[in-house]
């Protein structure tokens, strides 16, 4: 007979601890459910935390970049706001997509200001000079990287770079204009030539040429240049050969000054 109490009472006694469990659980779960509910309320769907205040800072230029950022705050996943939380708001993705949007914006910053404020800072690209492609009449404007960033009117002269290029093709805004060791040697030869007073109107890149490199001067004459031989040396043979065997008669009257030949200066 005790034992069947003893029995009786242990059942009860596991009853009571199942409830309890079952309890604990009940309770932790209807917590769970009101906490994650409640951040949901207040990252999704409450306006406590909403970003309604976008300020622009920019130097040099008016770049409508406001409707993008307002673009991306509004997207919505499940049929809520997905990125208008200031806590979800990534700085980081702004900017990369203010960059892929706008090829002609460079120094990108976003930064948030607690609570409802996002702070975007940016310059515009200034234009070095225009890239032409002669195989579809299309020019474009390209920075001190040599990015090509908007498109342009041929032009020659002295202001901007010119650059006429009958191999290449343009691909798209926001890449390299064109082949980057080719421009490092344009920019570095229109500055090596402007030191010595050999003003440059255009660079072409000719089409049938595979390793050269043509400077068409303000003087109206032409200097070709070696894509292969050092630059250096090819510019101190061009100024040695102009001092010394060129006077300022036969200047007037050149056609070409040819650099290509390693130690050789050719003209016409």
């Amino acid at each position: 007979m005790v034992r069947t109490i003893n029995q009786s009472y242990q059942a009860q006694y596991h009853r009571e601890q199942k409830r309890k469990i079952f309890f604990k659980i009940f309770l932790f779960l209807v917590l769970s459910g009101g906490t994650a509910g409640g951040l949901i309320y207040l990252l999704f769907v409450s306006k406590l935390f909403i970003v309604d205040e976008i300020s622009i800072f920019s130097r040099n230029g008016n770049l409508e970049v406001r409707p993008a950022v307002e673009s991306y705050l509004g997207e919505k996943k499940f049929f809520l706001p997905k990125f208008s939380n200031i806590f979800l708001v990534n700085s980081g993705e702004i900017a990369a997509l203010l960059g892929e949007k706008f090829p002609s914006a460079e120094n990108i910053k976003v930064e948030k200001e607690y609570f409802h404020g996002l702070n975007i800072f940016l310059d515009q690209k200034e234009a070095i000079g225009v890239w032409c492609y002669t195989k579809n009449g299309q020019c474009v404007y390209f920075d001190r990287h040599g990015i090509a960033f908007d498109s342009a009117a041929e032009t020659s002269g002295t202001i901007l770079l010119s650059v006429s290029d009958q191999k290449g093709n343009f691909n798209k805004l926001g890449q390299l204009a064109g082949d980057a060791e080719k421009f490092k040697l344009i920019v570095r030869a229109n500055d090596e030539l402007k030191k010595n007073k050999i003003i440059s109107n255009k660079f072409i890149i000719p089409e049938t040429e595979d390793f050269r490199l043509d400077v068409q001067t303000a003087e109206g004459w032409k200097i070709y240049l070696s894509t292969k031989d050092d630059l250096t040396r090819q510019l101190k043979n061009l100024l040695l050969f102009l001092s010394q065997k060129i006077t300022s008669e036969k200047r007037s009257q050149l056609v070409y000054i040819d650099l290509t030949v390693p130690n050789r200066v050719y003209y016409k």
